[in-house]
């Protein structure tokens, strides 16, 4: 009898699970219907839109406030002051015309030709790895006596 119950609950809960199942692997495929789309109400304009409040005689402006005018008036401002400095001598030295480097196209040729690429890097690498392991990237006079002449070690 206990069984019976326990079998029953549990191909209950495997039977209701099959739904989101379903619905999870998008088996359950719901088409919309094209004749019952919902209509929107046109836009409407709220009944005292062109009664705008008056603003009020002594409003400060956004982002004013009394402390922070306090703050500047006894601390002073000078990240102000040295950003307008840096702008000037950028400007004036921009408009001074500052001579380029007349031979940049060699310099850059030059760089590049000089820098290996990414490839050359991982061939030269792969050729150093291989000296290493088959012993004939090693310097001898670095090398250990056991590697010189490995026979001759044991």
């Amino acid at each position: 009898m206990n069984k019976n119950i326990i079998l029953l609950s549990f191909t209950a809960v495997l039977l209701s699970g099959c739904d989101s199942i379903k619905h999870t692997f998008g088996l359950d495929h719901y088409q919309a219907d094209e004749y019952s789309m919902p209509t929107t109400p046109p836009l409407s304009m709220p009944p005292g839109y062109n009664e705008l409040p008056q603003p009020a005689l002594h409003a400060q402006p956004t982002g004013y406030t009394p402390a922070k005018k306090r703050a500047q008036t006894i601390l002073g401002n000078p990240a102000s002051s040295e950003s307008k400095e840096t702008e000037e001598n950028f400007i004036k030295k921009v408009s001074a015309g500052q001579a380029a480097d007349e031979n940049i196209r060699d310099t850059v040729d030059g760089e590049a030709a000089n820098e290996k690429g990414a490839l050359e890097k991982l061939a030269n690498l792969g050729k150093t790895a291989s000296d290493n392991l088959s012993g004939h990237g090693i310097n001898t006079a670095e090398a250990p006596a056991s590697r010189q002449h490995p026979a001759q070690a044991r």
